[in-house]
């Protein structure tokens, strides 16, 4: 991309969307409806027919996914993956453009520097953090498609699957969220956020999402979900920026969808926690049972009635006080 492309990017320009939505997918050979349909689950706003804010990018991206159409992918499993990646991508947008104004931007405008000037002395940043962050995605993209992909293999076909639901949450999130300054909660958050990630990686279990001061994963690996949300507690403990934290899993038949995971094991998972005491993990018995032997103190609360969901039979599940790693 060159630097001009940058700028154009810096200064909101629309000087090369020549095209309307009709024209972009009559050249890419696509019906209109459908790009729509792929417009609408990629995130972009409706348009009217005559409004030009389309340009070539815009067609080769469209005859991309046709392409994809015509090696037999059914046109609804590929809006389900727009959907993702709008998301996804849109997430990662905001996160890069707040970290360059931050590192780059307010600085600049701080120090007196006139927008356009400042438009003019990053725009060769953009570019290089456009060319990087495309390579970069591409090989994580790779990495978890590969990861994923094995994993499917081991139940291909089925609508639904055995795994472990967790979540993790920060206990009184809403009050300490009240008393502190923007720059201090996003610290916090991200705080969270690097002990999810980790916790998870290391336990083998895959993070789906972390929602402001909760986190989600799941793992056919009962065991492995129980590690995990035990690593969590543990790291938030020893923390001095975060509160405390607590816990539930739960185990059996989950849908997946659009990267998401939907059924009763996610609900009891989360109902579970208003369970737990701060510091604490709450499983169902399921989680426990499927989990096995292993090195956990368990001590048995009994039947309770979860909201949505019904009684469930919990256990609150400790670290074996013989356990080496503890």
């Amino acid at each position: 991309m060159s630097s001009d492309r940058a700028r154009d990017i810096i200064e909101l320009s629309t000087e090369d969307a020549t095209l309307t939505s009709v024209e972009t997918a009559r050249r890419a050979g696509v019906d209109l409806d459908t790009a729509r349909r792929i417009w609408r689950a990629l995130g972009f706003p409706a348009l009217g027919d005559d409004v030009k804010a389309f340009g070539a990018d815009d067609v080769t991206a469209l005859s991309l996914t046709k392409e994809v159409l015509e090696t037999g992918w059914p046109l609804e499993e590929i809006l389900s993956i727009a959907r993702v990646y709008g998301q996804s991508i849109s997430r990662l947008a905001d996160a890069e453009s707040r970290g360059f104004t931050n590192v780059f931007i307010a600085p600049a405008v701080e120090e007196g520097s006139a927008p356009e000037e400042v438009g003019a002395e990053i725009a060769p940043k953009i570019e290089q953090l456009l060319d990087l962050s495309a390579s970069l995605l591409d090989y994580v993209h790779r990495k978890h498609l590969s990861v994923a992909l094995q994993s499917m293999m081991l139940s291909p076909g089925r609508a639904t699957e055995e795994l472990a639901a967790g979540f993790v949450d920060l206990v009184g999130f809403s009050q300490l969220s009240e008393e502190l300054r923007g720059g201090d909660l996003g610290e916090v958050l991200s705080s969270f956020d690097d002990i999810a990630i980790t916790a998870c990686a290391e336990a083998g279990v895959r993070l789906v999402k972390l929602v402001g001061d909760a986190a989600m994963f799941v793992s056919p690996d009962a065991g492995a979900a129980l590690e995990a949300a035990l690593q969590i507690l543990e790291s938030v403990e020893a923390s001095e920026l975060l509160p405390t934290a607590r816990a539930g899993v739960d185990y059996g038949e989950v849908v997946p969808t659009d990267g998401d995971y939907f059924g009763r094991p996610v609900n009891v998972a989360a109902r579970a926690t208003a369970f737990a005491r701060p510091g604490s993990l709450v499983a169902s018995r399921a989680a426990v049972d499927a989990a096995g032997p292993a090195n956990f103190d368990l001590s048995r609360i009994g039947n309770r009635k979860l909201k949505g969901v019904g009684p469930v039979d919990l256990v609150r599940v400790r670290r074996n006080k013989a356990d080496p790693g503890e």
